[in-house]
């Protein structure tokens, strides 16, 4: 690694102290992130830092182990993108806050690409499922990047979908892209399949990182600033998603909601968006055309699966939201053993998919 960077990743340590801005503010004002790093107290005061936190950030710096965090960058592929590297995205550059550094794992090139952001609540409904999937898939296959925050529920669900489209993702994390530090741990192995897949995970912190609160309101910022546009799926009034979308309206983004029903919690958040002066969307087109981007999609149409007799009978009496295999029985009039069989057929056909806990939904 080149030992320029050390400055770079020293200070990049120092983010949760002292914060982006003031870490740039540092560097123009030593005249380089050598001397930066190797502040005074008086040199830190000069930017605005106070006195306690001047003292903090000395101690803090003291026990750094720079070797130790570039041999872990190393041993785990981690690329250092400091803000004054050609590589750094251009839009995230152009916010008011952006992270000094960038620690990519993956595809750097990724990052030079077409962004959708699409988030949404951990707690999730079928409905907001069944929206992440219509909406993630064709923009997927169209070429553009599909980008959200790693979390559980839709965050995830957009990951996943991306990728079994054949689709590019980045994910944005709230903690260090070493295997250690990934939160959630029960999302680490879709974080590999997103590497493998072509795709990036990226953050301001240092490998090691664990996440904290403040992490995350931070984390989403990156997330808007990275994206043309942010699409929120479903989520209450508090939820972090609403959070990425108001940065999106600052920094001048389109922003993109799911209606849902009004009696919903998980819809509150989007149709307060909606009240916002975001753009209600029902369909990956709206996305399209709304930003002007129809030459990305193939005008032929997809083929189509002539489906007759019983698996024409099967597939009619499913929707995008999941049925259980017993009221589909029901519904088409077939004993259960004969439907399994059927719906195994539609699955491998790409017509129907298994949802989990015997549940069903039309592709």
């Amino acid at each position: 690694m080149d030992p320029q960077l050390a400055p770079w990743i020293g200070l990049a340590a120092l983010t949760d102290e002292i914060g982006s801005v003031r870490l740039w503010n540092l560097i123009q004002h030593c005249g380089s992130p050598a001397a930066a790093f190797a502040a005074s107290h008086a040199q830190l005061a000069a930017v605005g830092i106070a006195p306690d936190t001047a003292s903090l950030v000395l101690e803090r710096r003291a026990h750094l182990d720079i070797p130790h965090l570039t041999a872990a960058m190393l041993r785990e592929e981690i690329v250092l993108i400091p803000r004054t590297d050609p590589r750094y995205p251009p839009l995230l550059a152009h916010i008011p806050d952006p992270p000094l550094c960038l620690f990519v794992r993956g595809t750097v090139a990724a990052l030079g690409t077409q962004q959708i952001a699409l988030v949404g609540t951990r707690s999730c409904t079928d409905y907001g499922l069944a929206a992440t999937r219509l909406l993630t898939a064709p923009l997927a296959r169209a070429g553009l990047t599909i980008t959200s925050g790693l979390a559980l529920g839709i965050d995830g669900a957009a990951h996943r979908v991306c990728l079994e489209a054949g689709g590019r993702t980045i994910a944005v994390l709230g903690t260090g892209v070493d295997d250690a530090a990934i939160y959630p741990a029960a999302h680490r192995g879709l974080a590999r399949e997103i590497l493998r897949s072509g795709g990036a995970l990226v953050s301001e912190y240092v490998p090691g990182t664990a996440g904290r609160k403040m992490h995350f309101p931070a984390r989403n910022r990156i997330v808007a600033g990275l994206t043309i546009a942010t699409i929120v799926v479903e989520c209450p009034r508090d939820s972090g998603a609403l959070i990425t979308a108001r940065f999106a309206l600052d920094f001048g983004r389109e922003v993109f909601a799911v209606p849902g029903p009004i009696t919903a919690e998980q819809s509150a958040g989007p149709l307060a968006m909606l009240k916002s002066g975001a753009t209600p969307i029902t369909r990956a087109a709206d996305v399209v055309e709304a930003l002007h981007l129809d030459q990305l999609f193939d005008p032929a149409p997809t083929p189509q699966h002539h489906l007759t007799g019983i698996a024409a009978h099967i597939v009619n009496a499913l929707s995008h939201l999941p049925s259980h295999i017993d009221d589909i029985g029901a519904a088409v009039h077939l004993p259960a053993h004969e439907l399994a069989s059927h719906l195994t057929s539609l699955e491998l056909d790409g017509v129907v998919r298994d949802v989990g806990g015997s549940r069903y939904v039309k592709t």
